[in-house]
């Protein structure tokens, strides 16, 4: 019977390190904003109100029922990162505000 114990404390020891490596690489936003029919909300961090404006601007514009963006530390810089449901013309106009305004 032991080397049955031996294999269940192996495979709950290998879940936990799978666990933990998977969880140290979901990436660290510094802003979240979800969409909720196409209404921004700030969910977590800060972003200007002229942002958060302009996010529900394009995401009405492109149709965008739900979603959301997050702000991902690089460095000195923040790169945007967006759910699936965000199309990527409506990504770019939201990139290309974030650089003006950001």
């Amino acid at each position: 019977m032991v080397p049955a114990v031996d294999q269940v404390f192996n495979l709950a020891i290998a879940a936990v390190v799978i666990g933990f490596v998977y969880w140290a690489m979901q990436p660290n936003y510094v802003f979240l904003i979800r969409i909720d029919n196409g209404n921004a909300k700030l969910a977590k961090g800060k972003v200007t109100p002229l942002f958060l404006s302009q996010v529900s601007d394009a995401c009405n514009q492109a149709g965008v029922p739900r979603g959301w963006i997050g702000g991902i530390a690089r460095g000195r810089r923040i790169k945007l990162a967006f759910s699936r449901s965000i199309p990527l013309a409506c990504q770019q106009q939201l990139r290309n505000v974030w650089a003006a305004k950001g």
